[in-house]
């Protein structure tokens, strides 16, 4: 018998959803052509962008490469939230942005390392 999901699960998919959203818009890509960069179904894309399925690893995968991103920036920061603390999506957004541009700025410093 398949159990309902409990409110950390949920917690988990909708931050889940909303980086991938967030990284796709900050892409200007559509749903349909992330879905064809990463090889899976828009319709299952769109249930993971609403925070409704929950995608495997190999999903989480093609996902984050079809975002030029890794599984890793994904799931940054996807912990359990401390006791009475509310999820604010706006919050979310902006710590996932400064999450990304810590991590394209380190990338950015260890490139040019290499090329001296």
């Amino acid at each position: 018998m398949a159990t309902k999901a409990g409110p950390d699960e949920e917690d988990i998919r909708r931050k889940l959803a909303r980086t991938i959203v967030l990284l796709r818009e900050r892409m200007g890509i559509t749903q349909v052509e992330l879905a064809k960069r990463a090889g899976v179904d828009r319709a299952f894309l769109n249930g993971i962008e609403r925070g409704k399925r929950s995608p495997t690893v190999p999903a989480l995968v093609k996902i984050a490469s079809g975002l030029n991103s890794t599984v890793s920036m994904l799931t940054t920061g996807i912990v359990e939230a401390e006791p009475g603390e509310a999820w604010d999506e706006a919050e979310w957004d902006k710590a996932v942005l400064e999450e990304i541009e810590w991590a394209e700025s380190q990338w950015d410093d260890a490139q040019a390392g290499e090329s001296q």
